[in-house]
């Protein structure tokens, strides 16, 4: 389904709608990645920095959707080929879940148009029409921003707790054949210093991961892409120095696991992962990480 996508690489898109300032309500740009088996989108809607991610689930044999839409929302579904349009259907995963229909298609080389609605009770009023358009020529870049400077009580009290990953790159003590460290991660703010962004690569997959608040949960949300069709979904616990991330697979091979992790000093991460099934606890292995400059 993919290649129904593909013209939307190159350029890049922007809304026909604009904002108060006259600035495009959207703007997002388009591009492959890990060896094209996965499609990323890069933009903003409004004010809020978006990533969204089209990919292959092995497990449910349909094309997902995974779309992080700035701190506080996580759309995720899974998309269909319906004669000339994509029919998307997802929900948010954290927040108050709501559940959505989007029906997007090609209108022209240069036009792409996207119809939503929640998926219940919806009235003709509910329907979101978007209509992004690839100019000729680029438009000037987005007017740059202040910088955000926030106080440490504007911090959420437990995301605060997993500041420590910041910095530096955190490698694996276990090497492969030639030496190089299994696991290599560096962690960094997201924006407004609301979620907390890991990019890397374990045994050579290349992994990304977000960290941030889940407003109904109550908890820190975890998700996590290793490689094009593995996407893990969890929640955080922690007690005093205990971490513990209970996640699931959402893209990939089902299965349920349980990391528990702490902190040995300030710069080693000790982590046993363990898989879950029946409520139960499975073998696990042991995971040391060395931040390193």
């Amino acid at each position: 389904m993919l290649e129904r996508l593909a013209p939307l690489v190159g350029g890049e898109w922007v809304s026909r709608s604009k904002l108060s300032t006259a600035e495009p309500a959207a703007r997002f740009t388009y591009s492959w990645e890990r060896e094209g088996k996965t499609l990323r989108a890069e933009g903003r809607v409004g004010s809020t920095p978006t990533t969204a991610v089209i990919g292959w689930d092995p497990a449910a044999r349909k094309t997902y959707y995974l779309d992080i839409h700035g701190p506080g929302t996580l759309y995720f579904g899974h998309a269909t080929v319906e004669g000339d349009e994509v029919a998307f259907d997802f929900r948010n995963l954290i927040g108050d879940g709501e559940h959505w229909h989007s029906r997007e298609r090609l209108v022209y080389a240069s036009t792409y148009r996207a119809v939503l609605r929640p998926a219940k009770g919806a009235a003709k009023g509910d329907l979101v029409k978007i209509d992004l358009v690839r100019p000729e020529a680029a438009l000037p870049p987005d007017p740059p921003q202040p910088p955000v400077v926030l106080k440490p009580e504007d911090l959420h009290p437990i995301l605060a707790r997993l500041e420590l990953l910041i910095g530096g790159t955190w490698k694996s003590e276990a090497r492969d054949p030639s030496g190089k460290p299994f696991v290599e991660l560096s962690y960094r703010w997201g924006s407004g210093r609301k979620t907390i962004v890991g990019k890397g690569a374990m045994a050579g997959m290349k992994v990304e991961s977000v960290i941030g608040w889940d407003p109904k949960e109550e908890k820190l949300y975890y998700l996590d892409r290793h490689g094009p069709e593995t996407v893990y979904f969890g929640h955080y616990t922690i007690h005093d120095e205990d971490i513990t991330v209970d996640f699931r697979t959402l893209v990939g091979r089902p299965g349920q696991f349980r990391t528990n992790a702490w902190f040995s000093d300030t710069n080693t991460y000790m982590a046993i992962v363990r898989p879950m099934k029946d409520g139960q606890v499975g073998k696990g292995h042991k995971v040391k990480l060395v931040r390193t400059k």
